[in-house]
């Protein structure tokens, strides 16, 4: 209609006018208009012919500019970093046969426009039509389905393939993760539901997994150096409200200090609920932009440990810049697993050479104890500890 262009008008106008695109298009993009299924319909039908070099006059030039420039303009806004997403997310949606045939196992599909996903399942089985078999489309004479319920999983690997925009969404409950234009996916599973069951709640389940770029030489690099760092995604992170950059960078000053040093979690699911937990503290009671530390180190009752992504790299902790360690912070691997999150921030040229380690004034038993423990480690000794000095904050 005349009002939902007019609508979308404005939105543009306003992205040009406060030069913040990412908000304004994610906002008119999820609006209750037809502007995502047109974009969308067009990005699929024609930005192709973009990267075509055979073609050197398209009578679309126009219609495929404007669309490139809407998609690059996304992609490379500054602020999209904090928004990345990796991990699953779900789309439901009803399909037909014909659409079923093009999905085919091991087959590789190129995604040519934005795909609406989500980390709520059962929003995504919502939009599949979960329980509604029976009310979609079919043959009048032998009453054969036209149309059914299917639930796509889609892996996504690499940090630069999709966003979280819950919140920046104007329907922020459906927990919506937006899939970027130009993304490769595999097929790894079909699973037709309704051979076995033809009143089976969703008739189709899909499972995609994403290619992942051999000559991203970044990838490959950060893995030899670095330990595994679960990503915000892994332990279902609510976006943040907004982050500061670090003035500092490299830093200068590492803080370490015990979360919760009483209770120690019997397994990583509930290292993960303690996380979220801590989030939503810091969040909803406290009031801050987001959790609190820059990462988090998890030590269960089974000696097992994992880091998990809080702030990350880049933005300042909202006390101090430092890690926060859940559990036994005394164990021989739990010591060790913070020396390879050090190190990786050297490798990664996030933390100096020569960084001081900070202590948390409440919490001086870790600081004395992880300050020993580093003064007598050989393969240690570029960092200076503490500057000759105990350091807190």
């Amino acid at each position: 209609t005349r009002q939902q262009i007019e609508t979308i008008e404005a939105c543009f106008k306003e992205a040009i006018e406060k030069q913040d695109y990412l908000t304004y298009f994610i906002k008119a993009y999820t609006l209750s208009t037809r502007f995502f299924k047109e974009l969308n319909k067009h990005l699929a039908l024609y930005v192709l012919e973009y990267f075509d070099r055979t073609k050197y006059f398209s009578p679309n030039y126009r219609l495929v500019n404007c669309l490139i420039h809407i998609v690059t303009l996304l992609i490379h806004h500054p602020n999209l970093s904090q928004y990345r997403f990796q991990g699953a997310c779900y789309r439901g949606m009803r399909i037909t046969q014909h659409d079923l045939k093009q999905y085919k196992l091991d087959q590789h599909i190129l995604n040519r426009s934005f795909l609406s996903a989500t980390i709520d399942h059962p929003v995504a089985e919502m939009f599949a039509g979960e329980g509604e078999q029976s009310k979609m489309r079919y043959t009048s004479k032998d009453h054969r389905s036209l149309q059914y319920s299917c639930l796509c999983k889609y892996l996504i690997k690499q940090n630069s393939t999709a966003i979280n925009i819950e919140s920046l969404s104007t329907n922020p409950y459906e927990r919506e993760i937006l899939i970027l234009p130009f993304s490769v996916f595999k097929v790894v599973n079909i699973k037709r539901n309704y051979l076995d069951d033809p009143k089976a709640s969703i008739s189709i389940e899909i499972e995609l997994e994403e290619c992942e770029d051999s000559n991203n030489n970044n990838n490959n690099n950060e893995s030899e150096s670095c330990p595994n760092i679960l990503n915000r995604s892994s332990w279902n992170a609510r976006p943040s409200r907004g982050h500061d950059n670090l003035k500092t960078f490299p830093v200068t000053h590492i803080v370490i200090r015990p979360i919760n040093d009483s209770y120690s979690p019997r397994n990583q699911q509930d290292c993960i609920k303690q996380i979220i937990g801590f989030q939503h503290h810091h969040m909803y009671t406290l009031g801050w932009s987001d959790i609190a530390y820059n990462f988090i180190i998890c030590n269960d009752n089974h000696d097992q440990q994992e880091i998990y992504q809080g702030r990350g790299w880049k933005y300042i902790g909202a006390h101090c810049r430092g890690i926060g360690i859940v559990g036994n912070y005394t164990s021989v691997k739990s010591m060790n697993i913070f020396k390879s999150l050090i190190q990786c921030g050297i490798t990664k040229n996030a933390i100096n050479k020569t960084f001081t380690l900070v202590g948390a004034s409440e919490f001086r038993n870790i600081y004395e104890y992880y300050l020993n423990y580093f003064g007598n480690d050989t393969n240690f000794q570029y960092s200076n500890k503490a500057s000759n000095e105990w350091v807190f904050c």
